[in-house]
């Protein structure tokens, strides 16, 4: 007997939000058109690549893993298990970097923690840039492959932080690892056991990462300059502080949900 789009969106065991995020990618069709075509037949194809991914998620795995690819920023990335899956809090960063700079020429800017690469190539496609610069510590081939696909113009290198940096930025942005070891505990199963540990997880209680890209952050940000951080709901007083501290000044921004999400550090001077 054949299957139709109302049996799949009777599958038990998972939210209908996630039935219609598989539907959707293997159809190719949006969720008011599966909803108006509910009595439409799957293909044996169809249905049964339905059902494999199904009890794959059930067992965690996040369903951005299992099809290879997301969404950020209306546009489609690459993404496996060595990258941070993009959050919507991070579209937000993005956004505001683009409506604060949107009028200016000849931008350079740098993208710590790069990952799918996605803000990197979300930036090089928004803004005017001179330089798009992009580093992280792992492999940078699947970034590369993101900015094929979106023909951006980024420049990505392998460098720790600052160590293999030489130039000012104009804009420098990071959406580092800032989760601390007790609250990794307390993560949902399909990030504590898919996502990348090394960009979730850092030490000094989530502090880490911050700590090291504004200590030398003088050495690499140009003297109207803005750093752009996303940073923990609990972390905001701490950064605050820090900034304080090395002579910078700190503006705190929440994301939709009211929590402490952004920081953006200017020089004093």
């Amino acid at each position: 007997m054949s299957k139709t789009f109302a049996d799949a969106l009777a599958t038990k065991g998972l939210p209908k939000s996630e039935i219609f995020y598989i539907l959707q990618e293997i159809l190719s069709l949006n969720r008011n058109e599966i909803l108006c075509q509910k009595s439409t037949d799957l293909s044996d194809e169809q249905w049964d690549e339905f059902n494999r991914v199904a009890e794959v998620r059930k067992s965690g795995k996040p369903l951005q893993y299992i099809f290879g690819r997301c969404y950020f920023y209306d546009r489609e990335f690459l993404v496996n298990d060595s990258v941070l899956i993009p959050r919507p809090e991070t579209e937000l960063l993005v956004d505001r970097i683009i409506q604060d700079n949107k009028s200016k020429k000849d931008l350079k800017i740098l993208d710590i923690g790069t990952g799918s690469g996605c803000i990197a190539i979300v930036l090089a496609l928004h803004l005017d840039c001179k330089v798009m610069d992009a580093v992280d510590t792992q492999t940078l081939l699947l970034a590369s492959k993101n900015a094929k696909k979106h023909n951006a113009e980024v420049n990505f290198f392998a460098s720790d932080i600052y160590s293999q940096v030489q130039s000012r930025y104009d804009i420098i942005v990071s959406n580092p690892p800032y989760i601390g070891s007790q609250e990794f505990q307390t993560l949902e199963k399909q990030v504590k056991d898919y996502e990348p540990k090394t960009a979730l997880f850092a030490k000094e209680n989530g502090t880490y990462f911050y700590k090291k890209i504004l200590t030398d952050l003088n050495l690499h940000l140009s003297y109207e300059g803005s750093l752009y951080l996303e940073i923990g709901a609990e972390q905001a007083q701490f950064i605050t502080d820090l900034a304080e501290k090395l002579n910078f000044s700190c503006q705190i921004k929440k994301d939709l949900s009211g929590l402490d999400r952004m920081a953006i550090i200017k020089s004093k001077n």
